[in-house]
C-alpha cells in the first residue's frame, strides 16, 4: 500500500495519503436553513478519524433557492460560517485536509411559488422547463459563488471544490448542448468557461496563496477529447485540483482499451492526467485498497476517491494500513432510503 499511503504536498498542505472522501449528499435530515449540526460533525469526523487524507464536504448550495432538498447544507449566508468552522475544525482534529464543494442546480432547480427555474439558456427536456437567466442574474450568481468561497475561507477550510459535473450549473455553462447563449458567456468553449473563469479570477485576489481551488468535472464534456480540452483550460485559469467524474448532458462514454483494468470514468481521468500538471482525483467503483494503490502506483491518478465504502466502513483507511478486513458496500440502499443520500458515480 506504499503508493496509496504516501503523502502529497498541494499548495503547502501535506495530505497524508491518497484517499479522498468524495462529496456525497448525506443530507442529515434534521438540517434546516443549510446549517451544520452535530450529525455532520459525527459523519465527517468519523471518516477523518478513520484516516482519510482529503475530505470533500457534500454539495453545499450557494443560494437558498437552489437546494436539491431542504436539508442540503448552505454557504449563502454568514449565518453558516460558525457551523462550517466547527466542521472544518472537526476534520482537522484528526489530520485530514478538507474542501467544501459549492453547487448551484441551475436548470435542475425546483420551481415553487417564490421563484422560477433558470439556467444559462432556455432548456426544455425530460420534464425540465427553464428560462434563460438575464445578464444581471448571471452576475448575481457569480457574486454568490465568490461570497460562498470567502465564507469557506473564513471558516478555515483548506479550499473549495466547484461542482462542474453531473449536470449542475457550471456543467450547464460548459456544455455546448445546454448553453446556447449568444453573448460573451456562450458559443466558443472559452466563452462557455467565462462564467467560472471570472469567479476564479476574483477569488484568487481575496484568499491566501495556499487556498486550494478544486473543480469537479466530467471527463466526457460531451466527449473525452473535449473533456481534456476543458481540463487544460481549467488548469490555465488557476484550478489547483481536478476531480474527474461524468458529465450530465448527452455525453459519450469513452471507449476503454482492452488492457485497461478499470471503468470508463477512471480511464477518462487517467487521460486527463496525461495532459495537465495539476493533481487529478479519480472516482467510481474503486472499492478496495489494492485497486486504489494500483491506480496511484501506475500513475493513472494522484488520488482515489472512495465513496460508498467509506459510508459503510469509516475505518477503511486504517484497515488498509493494517491489512484488516474491510466492510464493503453491497448496494443494499438503506443509506439512500434513510438519509436521502445520492450515491452516484462513487
Amino acid at each position: 500500500m506504499e503508493s496509496l499511503l504516501s503523502q502529497y504536498n498541494l499548495k503547502g498542505h501535506e495530505i497524508k495519503n491518497r484517499v479522498v472522501m468524495p462529496p456525497m449528499e448525506f443530507l442529515v435530515r434534521e438540517t434546516r436553513n443549510g446549517l451544520v449540526n452535530d450529525g455532520h460533525l459525527l459523519h465527517y469526523g468519523a471518516r477523518a478519524k478513520g484516516g482519510v487524507g482529503l475530505i470533500i464536504v457534500e454539495a453545499t448550495s450557494i443560494h437558498p433557492n437552489s437546494r436539491s432538498i431542504d436539508s442540503q447544507l448552505g454557504a449563502w449566508s454568514d449565518e453558516h460560517i460558525p457551523g462550517l468552522t466547527r466542521l472544518a475544525a472537526e476534520c482537522h482534529a484528526y489530520g485530514a485536509k478538507v474542501l467544501l464543494q459549492l453547487q448551484h442546480l441551475g436548470v435542475k432547480m425546483k420551481a415553487d411559488s417564490n421563484h422560477d427555474v433558470y439556467g444559462p439558456s432556455a432548456y426544455d427536456e425530460n420534464d425540465v422547463q427553464a428560462r434563460a437567466m438575464t445578464l444581471e442574474e448571471l452576475h448575481e450568481l457569480q457574486d454568490a459563488y465568490v461570497q460562498a468561497v470567502l465564507r469557506a475561507y473564513q471558516a478555515g477550510f483548506d479550499g473549495v471544490e466547484f461542482h462542474g459535473a453531473h449536470g449542475y450549473l457550471l456543467n450547464q455553462f460548459s456544455s455546448p448542448i445546454v448553453n446556447q447563449r449568444q453573448d460573451l458567456y456562450g458559443g466558443s468553449l472559452d466563452n462557455r468557461l467565462r462564467f467560472i473563469r471570472e469567479i476564479i479570477s476574483r477569488v484568487q485576489t481575496a484568499v491566501s496563496e495556499s487556498f486550494i481551488l478544486g473543480y469537479r468535472m466530467g471527463c466526457n464534456e460531451p466527449t473525452l477529447e473535449q473533456g481534456i480540452e476543458i481540463a487544460v483550460k481549467l488548469e490555465a485559469m488557476g484550478v489547483d485540483l481536478l476531480h474527474v467524474s461524468s458529465s450530465g448532458y448527452s455525453a459519450e462514454r469513452p471507449e476503454i482499451p482492452d488492457d485497461f483494468m478499470y471503468n470508463w470514468t477512471v480511464y477518462g481521468g487517467s487521460q486527463i492526467k496525461q495532459n495537465v500538471n495539476v493533481p487529478v482525483i479519480v472516482v467510481y467503483e474503486i472499492k478496495t485498497p489494492e485497486r486504489a494503490n494500483d491506480i496511484v502506483e501506475q500513475g493513472l491518478a494522484d488520488f482515489t476517491a472512495i465513496g460508498r465504502d467509506l459510508i459503510v466502513d469509516p475505518e477503511w483507511v486504517h484497515k488498509a494500513m493494517k491489512q484488516e478486513e474491510i466492510r464493503y458496500c453491497i448496494r443494499c440502499q438503506p443509506c439512500v432510503i434513510f438519509s436521502g443520500m445520492k450515491c452516484v458515480m462513487l
